[in-house]
Parts: C-alpha cells; structure tokens; sequence
C-alpha cells in the first residue's frame, strides 16, 4: 500500500504525524482503520477527531468496546477541551449498538439516517459530520457480517456529495481474515499503524456487488 500522506519511514507514528497526515491530502469520504492494539486505535481516533473538530466539523463517536471515558481521555491527550466541546454540541458519543440493532439492523435506514444528521450539521452551521465507529456491535444480535460490509458498500453508493466523512474501526483480534478482507475491499483509504495509505485492493459499490452476485446499489 501506498501512504497517502509523507511518509517518514516510522512504523510507529506519533498522534501529531496522522493528524497531519489527515491535513495533508485529500481524505475520502470513507475511511477505515484496522488495528491490533487499544492504544493504536486510541491514538488514530484522537487524531482523527480531533482534526474533524479543528476543520468546523460536527463530531460523532459510536461507542462499543471502549467506554466513553477512554474516548474522552484520548481526547484530552491530544489537546481537546471535551467538556467545552460537548457542551457547544459540537462533540457528542452514541452507543453503536443503540444506533445499528436497537430497532433491528436496516442498512438503507442507517444510510438515510447519516445523511440526515450531515445535513442538520451543515443547516447548523458546521462543515459537516465526522463519525467514528467501533465495529464490534457487529457481533451482537443475529447481524451477519455480509449485512454489514452491505451496509458499508450502500454508503459508499450513496449521494457523494451529502457532507459526512466516516471512519469504520476494525478489531483485527476479533475480525477474521476473511472479514477483514471483505473490509478492505470497501473501503478506498485505510489507517494502519498509525499511517494512512491509499487502498489498491478497494473496488467500487457495482464491482464489489456483481463480484458478490448481488444486486447494484443505486444512487440518490
């Protein structure tokens, strides 16, 4: 793979070093970090919040594996005044469960449903919404994983120009090979030890589609 930003040739990058990585080129709408430690992934959500934040953007954590407090507290490491920023509205923290299986898991319904909220965030005055999402509510409840690698090629198709950048948390202790490789190949830039690359194996939402037999995602 090849990093999106410059590279300094470190395998272990500071917070500092991704978040101007983040800064320095062209960030997809759709991002996904794969990690095998908590502080890594740790590291990369400050990172990426806290450049969300920085840039006027609305900023939303799905809460999972982690509580909350250690979201916060990475935060606060990385220079973010958390209670100011909740308080504005500008951060806020939701459980992923609540939001993807508290109803059963509706992949069109929770397309519609970030949409919405980017929207309102730019009705509101922000560049629009940033989330970052712990994945491991997939291994709740009776969700298939092939529902929600689904779920992810249908944000991929749709609109792109509604104001939402997400980034999708992949626990490599806990996701399989082949989960992961379904992963990788929805997802057009990645963060991995700490350094953001550009995705050679991503292909787009009709590709991934005709390549699983199923049928093409439209467009809004």
């Amino acid at each position: 793979m090849t990093t999106a930003g410059e590279s300094t040739g470190s395998t272990a990058r500071p917070r500092a070093d991704l978040r101007a990585e983040f800064a320095d080129c062209d960030l997809d709408r759709h991002l996904a970090l794969f990690y095998e430690s908590t502080a890594t992934q740790l590291d990369t959500v400050a990172a990426f919040l806290s450049y969300g934040l920085e840039t006027g953007h609305r900023c939303v954590y799905l809460v999972d594996a982690n509580p909350q407090s250690r979201i916060e507290n990475a935060l606060r490491a990385e220079g973010v005044d958390v209670a100011a920023k909740r308080g504005a509205g500008d951060l806020a923290s939701r459980g992923a469960s609540e939001v993807y299986l508290d109803e059963g898991f509706e992949r069109d319904g929770t397309v519609a449903e970030l949409r919405s909220g980017a929207e309102r965030s730019a009705a509101e005055g922000y560049e629009g919404l940033w989330v970052a999402g712990e994945n491991t509510w997939a291994f709740d409840g009776e969700t298939s994983f092939d529902e929600v690698v689904d779920f992810e090629v249908a944000f991929d198709a749709a609109c792109p120009d509604f104001a939402v950048t997400a980034l999708c948390q992949y626990d490599l202790r806990r996701f399989d090979e082949a989960a992961a490789a379904k992963a990788l190949r929805t997802h057009q830039q990645i963060v991995y030890d700490r350094t953001l690359c550009e995705n050679p194996f991503h292909v787009s939402p009709e590709e991934y589609r005709s390549e699983e037999g199923g049928p093409t995602p439209g467009s809004c």
